[in-house]
């Protein structure tokens, strides 16, 4: 199966028509580096729209969710699934034309640049109908684990690429999974020194649904070597602290 089973859309959400100034560049990039495709912005009000029309059994759950990101997530899958094509983050930037790397048959997917052995729900495309998508949206039905603790979590557990590879991972359906390099080359520790001269994407600011729990986990990640050195310094002053009197 050739790229052309994939529909020429690619779409987009947010809450709103009026996208901030600096995601603006994500359109333009498509319109200017794939001229073929028809670029599609959903609102949030679009969103709701189209998941009471295609997937009313799902409506009940995409209401309850408790962050509007969550929704944001939802969307994702329900519309590849009616109408494939490409689904891409605004926070990126197309620099080549994607349609040379679409070329295997099923969903194709993105390693995540960020935590390794999982899949980001940032970039993902299929033709329509494909089941992995159904999948992706019967696993969102479900709670969040117990310690998932914290909205970043919960919204990573539930909708997010944390819940997108437990549904890969679990699947029979054949899929494809791109490596990062070509399209996801930067992690948030290295976003803004990364190259990406030869990526087919690149990153521009983004992280718009991340609250304090999300800069406190992307500070571990990032510079764990640090705090650990941190940790072990007050450990070491600690225990001299306790044994000095002693002496």
């Amino acid at each position: 199966m050739s790229f052309r089973t994939i529909p020429t859309i690619i779409m987009q959400t947010w809450k709103n028509n009026d996208i901030p100034d600096h995601w603006k560049e994500s359109i333009s990039s498509i319109k200017s580096k794939m001229p073929k495709w028809r670029h599609v912005l959903m609102t949030d009000e679009d969103n709701r729209n189209f998941i009471s029309e295609h997937f009313p059994d799902f409506l009940e759950y995409y209401d309850k969710f408790p962050h509007n990101i969550q929704r944001a997530d939802a969307i994702r899958p329900c519309w590849l699934y009616v109408h494939g094509g490409i689904y891409m983050d605004l926070d990126l930037v197309v620099q080549k034309n994607l349609e040379e790397l679409l070329v295997n048959s099923g969903a194709h997917f993105v390693a995540s640049g960020n935590i390794s052995h999982t899949i980001t729900n940032s970039f993902m495309a299929s033709e329509p109908g494909n089941p992995i998508w159904l999948e992706y949206i019967e696993q969102m039905k479900l709670a969040p684990p117990f310690w998932a603790m914290g909205k970043h979590m919960r919204v990573m557990t539930t909708t997010g690429p944390l819940c997108l590879t437990r549904v890969i991972n679990e699947s029979t359906q054949s899929h494809t999974i791109l490596p990062n390099k070509l399209l996801m080359p930067c992690s948030v520790c290295n976003i803004s020194r990364c190259d990406t001269t030869k990526s087919y994407i690149k990153p521009i600011k983004g992280q718009s649904w991340n609250d304090w729990t999300s800069h406190t986990l992307n500070l571990c990640m990032c510079k764990w070597r640090e705090l650990l050195l941190i940790l072990a310094l007050f450990l070491l002053l600690l225990i001299s602290y306790v044994l000095v009197p002693q002496l």
